[in-house]
């Protein structure tokens, strides 16, 4: 029963989310004033300040138009803190499907520039972290901080 209910709480959690992001199904979203190239760079600036490593970025309007596709712009930045993520992993194996964390930066037809991640407490709600809550507000909170960085002046 105790850990139904933490879960029903890391769920309501999830869909409540930031005051600066929008949520759905576990996904938050931020948008950013600043051009997609600029945004990318900020993103990565700040990823470096905050001590995350960088493992790949995925440029999916690039590898479409090598198959003469198009995609309006969107970047897939992979990063993570392995002493953290092990962290979790640690509470629950089935978080490394989640793990590294990941932001979809991506620019629609309006022009408009979003980042895209996945809302930590939903993630501990779907792979039961309920050992892990102190870790899972930490890092909802550490990436919280790192999208406001990003998007703030």
């Amino acid at each position: 029963m105790r850990v139904w209910l933490f879960r029903l709480i890391l769920m309501l959690l999830a869909t409540i989310g930031g005051a600066h992001a929008q949520s759905s199904q576990g996904v938050l979203q931020v948008q950013s004033s600043y051009s997609f190239e600029e945004t990318a760079h900020r993103l990565l600036q700040v990823l470096e300040q905050k001590g995350m490593r960088v493992f790949q970025q995925v440029d999916h309007a690039q590898n479409a138009s090598e198959v003469g596709l198009a995609l309006q712009p969107m970047k897939l930045f992979i990063f993570g803190n392995p002493k953290v993520g092990s962290k979790l992993m640690q509470c629950s194996a089935g978080i490394a499907l989640d793990l590294p964390q990941k932001v979809l930066l991506r620019e629609d037809e309006q022009a408009r520039v979003t980042l895209n991640y996945n809302d930590m407490r939903y993630l501990a709600g779907r792979h039961g972290l309920e050992g892990c809550r102190t870790l899972v507000e930490n890092v909802s909170k550490a990436l919280e901080g790192i999208m406001q960085a990003v998007v703030s002046d």
